[in-house]
């Protein structure tokens, strides 16, 4: 059972939407779906946690992925 969670910090900017970044990032490796999603507008870094961790993509299953944006300090 693997589950993934993936956080974005972002400044002010346009709306980030967690729907359509599980979508993107779907079947993505960890490196790739943190290189997609530092390269969204507004976003200044971006960590993608995998569990367990022989996990080596994200699932494509949307219900298995957790995002979690928050805001710079």
């Amino acid at each position: 059972n693997e589950q993934v969670s993936l956080l974005a910090t972002a400044v002010v900017g346009p709306k980030i939407s967690a729907a359509n970044i599980k979508k993107e990032v779907a079947g993505k490796r960890s490196g790739d779906a943190q290189t997609f999603i530092r390269q969204l507008p507004g976003v200044t870094s971006a960590k993608v946690y995998l569990s367990p961790f022989w996990v080596g993509s994200v699932p494509t299953n949307p219900g298995k992925v957790t995002v979690i944006i928050s805001k710079a300090h």
